[in-house]
């Protein structure tokens, strides 16, 4: 008996002094924003401090868009929630070019603030970039590698599948995500409601379980948008308004690369707040590949905002 209560006091012990170890690990090495040459990047040392960042930020329950323009204004980083955000009278401001604005099908906020605006993060020494349909590694000063890639993909001199990874030479490896294909079991459903009072207004509704190789996630979002001049056109721009996300969701995470699936405990909540965006996710997880690929099974998502009096239901059932 008293040997059984050793070993649990001894992984007790472990346990407090690995949840120690995150700890201290992260003091001394603060989240750092490395400069290239046309861009800031948020540099992590470790996939454990990368996951720890995203724990912290989520429980913080910080508004992802206003925290953006707090960080360009202390070192200059611009995050692609950002640039995907920006009016036309901040553009100048961010010295934005649309040329140069990363294409990344997420509605996942926090991916998007993880990302600058050129669609990379530095982790473990190597600079993750997602563009378009691929995900790519590589060390800093090798991103020149790219558009051989991309030149060879299209005139079909490489090929790949998607949720596949190739080595395109020892500098850069690419990732087809596959993302959005019901086939692959991975989509972002994103729906639109009118304020029927306000038809320059909008309710968006968005749920979201994607896998982008490093970083994979399943979540769900209430936002209002208003019809305004972004760069120079008009278009849809987020705006604060009272939002509310209630959701009753079962989902599943199944092991990147087999059909092996673990069933996930039921989640319900009710969030509401005066805010750009509500948004739960559910579960996350971070890696070389990010370990698992989430998939619902059944539930819903219910959708409210409010606009000056005026308001949006609506409900999106898994």
């Amino acid at each position: 008996m008293k040997k059984i209560i050793a070993l649990i006091m001894l992984s007790i012990m472990i346990i407090s002094c690995q949840e120690e170890e995150i700890k201290e690990e992260k003091k001394e090495n603060e989240t750092k924003v490395i400069s290239k040459e046309d861009s800031r990047i948020l540099s992590f040392s470790s996939f454990k401090e990368f996951e720890y960042f995203i724990k912290e930020s989520i429980e913080s329950n910080n508004d992802l868009i206003e925290l953006s323009k707090s960080d360009f204004d202390r070192n200059g980083r611009v995050s692609l929630l950002l640039a995907y955000n920006v009016e036309a009278k901040e553009a100048k401001n961010y010295q934005l070019n649309k040329e140069e604005i990363a294409e990344v099908s997420s509605s996942d906020s926090m991916l998007l603030y993880l990302l600058n605006k050129n669609g990379e993060v530095s982790i473990e020494g190597s600079i993750y970039r997602i563009d378009g349909e691929f995900v790519y590694t590589y060390k800093s000063g090798n991103e020149n590698g790219i558009e051989s890639f991309l030149a060879d993909y299209k005139l079909g001199k490489v090929k790949i599948s998607d949720q596949k990874t190739i080595t395109y030479n020892k500098f850069l490896k690419v990732y087809k995500h596959g993302n959005n294909k019901k086939e692959y079991f991975s989509r972002g459903i994103v729906n639109h409601e009118p304020f029927l009072n306000d038809r320059s207004v909008r309710m968006r509704l968005e749920q979201f379980d994607q896998h982008w190789y490093f970083y994979s996630s399943i979540g769900a979002k209430t936002k209002t948008e208003q019809y305004r001049q972004v760069w120079f056109w008009n278009a849809w721009v987020t705006v604060r308004a009272n939002n509310r996300l209630k959701f009753g969701v079962a989902y599943q995470a199944r092991i990147v690369g087999t059909n092996f699936r673990m069933n996930r405990n039921p989640l319900f909540d009710n969030i509401s707040n005066h805010t750009n965006e509500v948004m739960k996710i559910y579960e996350f997880c971070v890696g070389d590949p990010a370990l698992f690929h989430y998939i619902p099974v059944e539930g819903y998502t219910e959708h409210w905002a409010e606009w000056y009096g005026n308001t949006a239901f609506k409900v999106v059932n898994y």
